[in-house]
């Protein structure tokens, strides 16, 4: 057997264990995943983030009754593909989840994703701030986010998330935060979520050089004319398509990353099919172009929502045979101690009107306090070990998913779902590797 990906050694060293010293019925890990991509047969353990490639008649058998100088690869015992037999896997793993929260708590926040206003020049459908009142940072709410940075970043080095809205509708709140932050020499990178159509060649030389910004998400979700439908700009015009194109050419070449985003359902697919032909003519250089696909996000809990992101992982597919990387939903790190913005206690979003929130999807149940509220002592609450749902005590991708009960990112069958993103996940690795 061969490996794709090493075990991360921090986790080994918290949890790995010896060799047994006599004759002791093992089981294979629960954590431990069997896929079968192209015909090659793979074992991926969710938990420290190894995966092995079976040669030519290997297989990890559900049980072993292990005996000391047995013919098998000892990192098969110690890197815990294989466990006692009587070992409870979920408490081991509530274990080290709490252990890794204690080793990396912290009272610093420096991951800030800030709406400079939540007004947009675009009316998608589908977006889930469409119901939402109109507003803009206004001067106050600056400063104070501007001290909310400032006393807590703890010295790290901070980043910020430009949301919205469109973020560049508020551009000259974006100007006046980067002032207040440069004053008071604070450095700090940026990323942006956009629809891209108001970036010019101007704005894009003022974000690298000012705002630092490293990397722009610009959602696509089709060919033109679908593009135009689900878009619904405000004073548009039939050219706007082929301006965000132009606008991601230019990013590119000014060094900035962008991510093309295209949300799927069963009406678009046919015109993202186009739209992998189109970027392909379009983009000769891949480089700095990344595509990630996903499934609409008001269809992810309907039942047909399975064989949706079966299409959306075939689209991952083609954008890599035309050259371009595709963004995977999960990587092999393996246990960690939070699992995305929401549960860590270093990331916090700030609305303009200066709500908080612990994620960027706003309603009230992600909803902390007013940033004047938020006091110096105070931290994200976060969620805890004891709030993971009943059904997700056996399930073998726990160790690398949302482990608490609230998350606003339901699934109709999430456990098919997030084995087919793993899935694509391992054959990029594949295909890359190859």
């Amino acid at each position: 057997m061969k490996k794709l990906t090493e075990a991360k050694q921090s986790i080994l060293n918290l949890i790995g264990q010896s060799l047994p010293n006599k004759e002791t019925l093992m089981k294979r890990s629960k954590y431990v995943v069997p896929f079968d991509i192209d015909g090659r047969k793979l074992f991926y353990n969710t938990l420290t983030g190894e995966c092995l490639i079976m040669e030519e008649n290997d297989d990890l058998q559900e049980t072993i009754l292990y005996q000391p100088g047995m013919d098998i690869s000892e990192e098969l015992i110690t890197h815990r593909f294989y466990v006692k037999n009587e070992t409870d896997e979920f408490k081991s793993y509530c274990g080290l989840l709490s252990l890794l929260r204690v080793m990396q708590r912290s009272d610093d926040i420096y991951y800030f994703t800030i709406l400079p206003t939540t007004h947009c020049n675009a009316r998608c459908f589908y977006c889930f701030e469409k119901d939402f009142h109109g507003i803009t940072m206004s001067d106050e709410t600056i400063q104070k986010t501007v001290d909310l940075i400032e006393r807590k970043h703890g010295n790290k080095r901070v980043w910020i998330s430009w949301f919205g809205g469109e973020p560049l509708v508020g551009i000259q709140n974006i100007r006046k935060i980067n002032s207040e932050l440069n004053k008071r020499n604070i450095p700090y990178a940026s990323s942006m979520i956009s629809n891209g159509s108001l970036f010019n060649e101007e704005i894009i030389n003022e974000a690298k050089n000012d705002w630092n910004l490293k990397m722009v998400q610009i959602t696509l979700d089709g060919d033109r004319e679908e593009y135009i439908r689900r878009k619904n700009y405000i004073n548009s015009d039939h050219f706007v398509f082929d301006r965000v194109l132009n606008n991601i050419k230019m990013l590119q070449k000014a060094g900035i990353t962008v991510m093309v985003r295209l949300n799927i359902d069963f009406d678009n697919y046919q015109s993202v099919l186009n739209l992998v032909e189109k970027m392909d003519r379009c983009f000769e250089e891949k480089d700095g172009i990344t595509v990630s696909t996903s499934v609409l996000y008001q269809e992810q809990a309907d039942q047909n929502s399975v064989e949706l992101w079966k299409k959306a992982l075939e689209m991952n597919s083609l954008f890599r045979k035309k050259g371009f990387k595709t963004v995977q939903k999960y990587d092999l790190k393996a246990a960690r101690a939070y699992y995305c913005m929401a549960d860590s206690p270093e990331a916090i979003v700030i609305n303009a009107d200066g709500t908080l929130f612990a994620c960027e999807h706003c309603n009230e149940e992600n909803r902390i306090c007013h940033i004047e509220a938020f006091k110096e002592k105070d931290t994200k609450k976060t969620a805890v070990v004891s709030e993971i749902e009943e059904k997700c005590h056996d399930c073998p991708l726990l160790a690398i998913c949302t482990d608490f009960n609230n998350c606003p990112n339901r699934l109709y069958d999430c456990r098919a779902i997030k084995t087919l993103l793993v899935e694509d996940m391992l054959r990029a690795m594949l295909e890359q590797k190859n």
